[in-house]
């Protein structure tokens, strides 16, 4: 069975920590950052062809995907035929505060479009 392209959003949220991530990495090294902000959007876009295939995180009906190379996490919802991006975590964080960012975002509403 062929896998059924979603669109993939970012919430504001998600968005403004990846461009924080993005910055940090460029003040270590220009190339590192180019590298992250690469392995990034090619998760999100293996997300939106196969959203099923990251595991569920334990947080309702969300799941996870992991970069590779870096220890960053996308925590993320299939909703009303898309992904929606609740959070871009950095993987080293205490687990409860990683618990807690996810379920902030979840009890919000849905960023307008």
């Amino acid at each position: 069975m062929e896998e059924v392209k979603q669109p993939v959003r970012l919430r504001l949220a998600a968005q403004q920590e990846l461009e924080k991530a993005i910055r940090w990495y460029e003040e270590q090294d220009v190339e590192t950052a180019k590298r992250f902000a690469d392995d990034v959007i090619r998760l999100l876009v293996l997300i939106g062809q196969m959203p099923q295939a990251f595991a569920l995180s334990g947080h309702r009906d969300v799941r996870r995907a992991v970069l590779k190379r870096y220890p960053y996490l996308i925590y993320y919802v299939e909703r009303l035929g898309q992904v929606e991006v609740l959070t871009i975590v950095d993987g080293r964080r205490n687990p409860s505060a990683i618990t807690r960012r996810v379920n902030q975002e979840l009890r919000k509403p849905t960023d307008p479009a």
